[in-house]
């Protein structure tokens, strides 16, 4: 007997693995290069406009501000703590009894009836239709220990990010400034060692000149030299020290390479007031603001609090639950 059912089947498989076939044969793989360009055409066009425009003599307040403004790392690592504190929340959350609620509906196209042999007649158990619901209650004592535990954990975790966003701005701070005065020390310093530069080499020129006659000394001519190239050489080091530091800073701040700074040499403060407080509170309050310290002693409630939570898991546990549930059916009581 020919099974149609089974021959039809057989078609089907095998249009499907020919189709199937013959898509992998045309496949032809796209580039990326595409989503790229169009990524960071993107990208450059917001940090074109995210950055502000400079105006008027930067300042080294002003160069601190704008650092970290437009520092990507130090907008990372505030982000990392927010989404930290977000983690507090959540692992909070554990704490709270588990509630499982369920619903179902049940629904017959004809009465379900049931017929006896004892009876002529026929009876029903259930309707046509119902609806069922069950709501379950559990409240684990443990669970609730170890869950305020990692709430806590979480916690200090949060605030050790918080610590270290707080050491990035303080380093940022720091660069910053040491940054704004080698460009200040470039721009006063690099007319006046391109000036001398020039001036050595033509006093070298005068001094091999000199040696060559017979009159003069030849010793206080090459004491004269060596002095000139030592002093040449330490202009040199210094020069290379400082090169770069304008487009460093420009970096730091967030303004495009071409664009001209003008730095304020000003270093005149206003007269300090005396210190009210002593050497002694200074060092005190400097080491509890410490970031680095406040971040190991984070790392040490951290740790007494696994301690705890390791103690917990070897207790025993006790739950609390409570059920209730309903239904529609009529002949249910």
């Amino acid at each position: 007997m020919f099974d149609y059912k089974t021959q039809i089947g057989k078609y089907v498989i095998a249009a499907a693995t020919v189709a199937s076939v013959s898509g992998c044969s045309s496949f032809e793989p796209q580039s990326i290069e595409p989503e790229v360009a169009g990524f960071t055409a993107r990208l450059s066009a917001q940090l074109e406009t995210a950055a502000e425009p400079l105006t008027g003599v930067l300042t080294p307040d002003a160069a601190v501000t704008r650092a970290l403004r437009f520092n990507q790392n130090l907008r990372a690592k505030e982000l990392e703590a927010v989404l930290a504190e977000a983690k507090v929340q959540s692992q909070s959350n554990a704490m709270l009894p588990s509630l499982i609620a369920e619903s179902s509906y049940y629904r017959r196209d004809r009465p379900l009836l049931s017929h006896s042999s004892q009876s002529s007649g026929y009876s029903a158990s259930s309707d046509i239709a119902s609806v069922s619901r069950n709501i379950a209650l559990s409240w684990n004592i443990l669970d609730f220990g170890l869950s305020y535990v990692r709430a806590k954990q979480v916690y200090d975790k949060a605030q050790q990010q918080h610590e270290e966003a707080r050491r990035v701005r303080a380093r940022i701070v720091e660069e910053t400034r040491t940054i704004y005065w080698r460009a200040v020390a470039l721009e006063t310093l690099a007319p006046a060692l391109t000036r001398l530069n020039v001036e050595l080499d033509a006093a070298l020129r005068l001094s091999r000149t000199a040696a060559k006659d017979p009159q003069i000394d030849p010793m206080a001519s090459i004491t004269y030299q060596r002095d000139a190239l030592n002093l040449q050489r330490e202009m040199n080091v210094l020069q290379s020290s400082l090169a770069g530091a304008t487009d460093q800073l420009k970096q730091t701040i967030g303004v495009p390479h071409l664009e001209r700074l003008q730095l304020s040499s000003d270093r005149q403060h206003a007269r300090l007031a005396q210190a009210s407080s002593s050497a002694t509170d200074d060092l005190g309050l400097a080491l509890r603001q410490r970031p680095e310290i406040r971040y190991v002693m984070y790392d040490m409630r951290i740790t007494h609090d696994e301690v705890d939570a390791v103690i917990l898991q070897l207790l025993p546990g006790v739950t609390f639950n409570t059920t209730s549930a309903s239904d529609t059916n009529s002949y249910l009581l």
